[in-house]
């Protein structure tokens, strides 16, 4: 079998990673080069999409940034999965449920919209493709001073879309930063010709030491992604406007409640605690995975946009993760207590044994308003921060049975000072967002 040491030439010349080229296998990437149209004709489908720059990859997916050549849609994003996911991939059932069903909740338009899917047969299996609208991550755009400002829009917006796919009987599953992107609206007013004369993409030719390992299933380069951010700046072009609006994205590891639960593959400093008592018990105790899971995620996400850092520490071990996790929530539940020894854990680290809720975010308050006085300073931070503080903690219940609903969540105080849109224009007005009875998958 290849591996990236059976090839010539170094990608790590290429500025930013690219996908490890072993993975351009049978039951792997799909070969994708700059110019090709999307799918291939094949019986009544036409080709339509033609590919001009790398958006990103992931582990299971490429994406690319393509043209409608019938010009409908404009730019789009191309998502082309590993074929091995092909027919167990749920990402693809999910987007397109909520695409079949109503649209007129007000968080719809915080989800990212399935344009068109297709699937295209290649040297290395069947590939599931999935046509969106193009999204920035905001995790790139982070440190704009525009959406600094915007955190707490951003923060509602988020949940909104989360109200909207709880309302659609769906759970994300794997809401972190990483999977919440901005809307890019200023991209319809770019030209083909200026993105693909200012993109500068950088290759690396694909050539195996060992002919016999040059098949059909390579590439014949990699190419590094294109920099948006560069274009923009370049262009002259905000990289977040007045119209920018969350989109949530990535819908892996989501699940409706007749589906088959994935596996819980979220990044271990936001997951669920119920989730590692669940792992810990080996089932015994805890859940495998539930819609509560998503408020747990909520709160990560939320404090990671409005402290400037992780909640729990991105590099902790599951120990100290733990840890954590009890100091800022309290104790577990009872018969979770017997699944990780505290008082051990505490006497090997030689940290404090005891839990003070009050301490810990007393200490969190003084780190946000340090933070907010830097990068946002106005009058009124000491009360803000004791809001988001108390959504927080309604949010971070460490038994998932007490966490709150999320369309109560939406009534917040915190919330207070937003233009919250037309209420009409969604199946749940504000007014009923706190009756329990209007989230249809809060609970199992």
């Amino acid at each position: 079998m290849a591996t990236s040491g059976s090839f010539f030439y170094d990608t790590d010349s290429i500025t930013g990673n690219v996908e490890d080229v072993a993975n351009y296998k049978p039951g792997g990437y799909h070969p994708v080069h700059l110019g090709d149209v999307l799918p291939k004709k094949s019986g009544t489908r036409e080709p339509r999409y033609r590919v001009l720059q790398k958006l990103g990859h992931g582990s299971f997916a490429t994406v690319w940034l393509a043209r409608d050549t019938h010009g409908d849609y404009g730019f789009v994003a191309v998502k082309i999965s590993v074929s091995c996911t092909t027919g167990t991939n749920n990402e693809t059932n999910i987007l397109r449920w909520l695409r079949a069903n109503k649209q007129d909740h007000a968080g719809s338009g915080h989800v990212i919209r399935l344009l068109d899917d297709f699937a295209i047969q290649g040297p290395n299996g069947t590939h599931e493709c999935l046509v969106t609208e193009v999204v920035m991550n905001i995790s790139d755009v982070k440190n704009s001073s525009t959406l600094q400002a915007r955190t707490k829009d951003i923060s509602f917006q988020t949940m909104l879309g989360l109200s909207y796919l709880h309302e659609q009987g769906v759970a994300h599953g794997d809401l972190h930063s990483g999977n919440i992107a901005v809307s890019l609206p200023q991209l319809n007013d770019c030209l083909e010709q200026d993105i693909m004369d200012n993109a500068c993409p950088e290759y690396v030719p694909v050539i195996a030491r060992n002919p016999m390992h040059q098949t059909d299933s390579l590439p014949a380069y990699l190419v590094s992604a294109f920099n948006m951010i560069y274009y923009f700046a370049e262009e002259d072009l905000p990289i977040i406007t007045e119209d920018s609006c969350v989109k949530i994205m990535d819908f892996g590891n989501s699940f409706r409640r007749e589906d088959e639960r994935p596996p819980p593959n979220t990044p271990s400093y936001i997951r669920a605690p119920e989730v590692t008592y669940c792992e810990l018990s080996k089932g015994e105790v805890g859940s495998d995975w539930n819609h509560s899971v998503d408020i747990w995620h909520a709160a990560c996400t939320l404090y990671e946009l409005n402290f400037g850092t992780d909640m729990l520490g991105r590099m902790a071990g599951e120990n100290y993760l733990i840890y954590n996790i009890l100091q800022l929530s309290g104790l577990p539940p009872p018969a979770w207590q017997q699944y990780w020894d505290m008082e051990k854990f505490c006497k090997e680290q030689g940290v404090l044994s005891t839990i003070d809720l009050e301490a810990s975010w007393t200490e969190r308050r003084a780190r946000r308003n340090n933070y907010l006085a830097k990068v946002s300073p106005r009058s009124g931070l000491e009360q803000d921060t004791d809001q988001l503080i108390d959504l927080l903690r309604m949010m971070l219940k460490i038994d998932p049975e007490e966490r709150p609903k999320i369309n109560g969540l939406l009534c917040h105080s915190w919330f207070a000072e937003l233009d919250r849109g037309d209420p009409k224009s969604s199946p749940l007005p504000l007014a009923d967002l706190a009756d329990p009875s209007a989230d249809p998958v809060a609970k199992d």
